[in-house]
């Protein structure tokens, strides 16, 4: 989980179409830990970078297109859930002999 602004959703961009009770502890939520601190010291991702995540998650554009091409490897709860079959901008080249 990370948290995010939320101007996708107030501009319309990311549709509402459910709601739902939130079914994870509160203990767990991104950033809890900073709460009683005003929220000092706590990380947010503009939510571009969360839709840009999930559509290379998804294979729907490189993974790799970033100033660092690691970057969005830090999205990633657990590097082995990284997918196998991302698109990759700067994919080694395959040569047959």
């Amino acid at each position: 989980m990370v948290a995010c602004t939320r101007e996708q959703i107030d501009y319309g961009i990311w549709k509402i179409i459910d709601k739902k009770p939130i079914i994870i502890d509160s203990k767990l939520f991104p950033n809890e830990e900073f709460r009683e601190n005003n929220w000092i010291g706590s990380k947010s991702y503009d939510a571009s970078i969360i839709e840009e995540f999930l559509n290379a998650y998804h294979s729907l554009t490189p993974w790799d297109d970033w100033y660092d091409p690691n970057y969005l490897d830090q999205l990633l709860l657990d590097s082995t859930k990284k997918p196998k079959n991302l698109v990759l901008k700067n994919a080694p080249v395959q040569r047959s002999v």
